[in-house]
């Protein structure tokens, strides 16, 4: 079997993110039985590499520091350390953040400063 025993995290990972029924970025807006499949989600993603999904779900549930943790594993240096950098609650990173940004800017957290006041929190 092609890929089997790496592949199983991120299927697993898939299919808790779908059995969620919210965008990665609205994980926070959960009960808790959803925050925590949303986080079991997030875990097994970065372990299969989809960083910026896994980075997606633990900001939208308050994990900045595991955020941080898989930006530096796959190698985001600097996405890692401006996402270390920012201060939740002068960011205004909360769990049910909403997080968008044009394309040409995404991913959000490795926008330069001035790009990223493009991108909208709410």
């Amino acid at each position: 079997m092609l890929g089997g025993p790496l592949r199983r995290p991120r299927d697993a990972g898939q299919l808790l993110l779908e059995s969620l029924g919210v965008q990665p970025a609205q994980a926070g807006q959960l009960d808790s039985v959803g925050k925590k499949r949303a986080l079991m989600a997030a875990i097994f993603l970065g372990k299969a590499g989809e960083s910026e999904l896994a980075v997606q779900l633990f900001m939208a549930l308050g994990e900045q520091a595991r955020a941080v943790e898989v930006l530096q594993r796959a190698g985001a240096s600097v996405g890692a350390a401006r996402l270390s950098s920012m201060k939740p609650a002068a960011a205004g990173l909360r769990p049910g953040l909403t997080i968008s940004c044009p394309t040409r800017f995404a991913p959000w957290w490795l926008a330069s400063k001035a790009n990223r006041a493009a991108c909208m929190f709410s």
